[in-house]
């Protein structure tokens, strides 16, 4: 029985963990710590020192930003007033040239009295007073119409248009250029 081959079998099977990992070593002692009392006071006295000027640093910049947006707000405020104040110069100026316009109207149609105050009257009242030439009114029209008197009318009539047309280009192109942003 010696020609026969042996087997060998396992009476346990063993597993084995693998070995845990190393521990990190231990921390170096704190610098501070290892130091001795009096350089430990010299840096705490240093390092609050450095932290009392930044302090000072930051308080003086904070007061410069509140001057800063102080001073933004103002100019703004006055920005926003200087606006307005041009706006009614503006109209104002507007109204003025149609009021102007009017005058010359009036007194190309003979709506002026003899004093040269434009009289206020409406269409019917009008034609009824050049017919009887009260207050003052030209007699007729058509008699302003020939030589210089017409050329005088016409003129009138002329600056009145332009007048008008400068009127309409304040309260129309000008405003739009200067407040149609707002």
């Amino acid at each position: 029985m010696s020609d026969l081959p042996t087997a060998v079998i396992p009476t346990a099977v063993t597993l084995s963990t693998p070995p845990p990992p190393p521990s990190p070593p231990p921390p170096p002692p704190s610098s501070a710590h290892s130091l001795p009392n009096t350089t430990r006071a010299i840096l705490f006295t240093s390092r609050k020192n450095k932290e009392a000027s930044r302090r000072a640093r930051m308080g003086a910049e904070s007061s410069s930003s509140s001057l800063y947006w102080l001073s933004a707000r103002k100019l703004l405020t006055a920005a926003v007033l200087e606006t307005d104040r041009a706006r009614v110069i503006v109209e104002a100026r507007a109204n003025i040239e149609r009021v102007t316009a009017e005058s010359y109207e009036a007194v190309a149609n003979g709506d002026v009295d003899k004093d040269g105050k434009v009289l206020k009257v409406d269409g019917k009242k009008k034609k009824k007073e050049l017919r009887a030439g009260k207050d003052g009114l030209l007699e007729s029209r058509e008699s302003a119409d020939i030589g210089m008197l017409g050329d005088i009318v016409r003129g009138h009539n002329d600056v009145a248009v332009r007048y008008n047309e400068n009127a309409a280009w304040l309260s129309v192109e000008v405003s739009r250029a200067l407040f149609g942003c707002l």
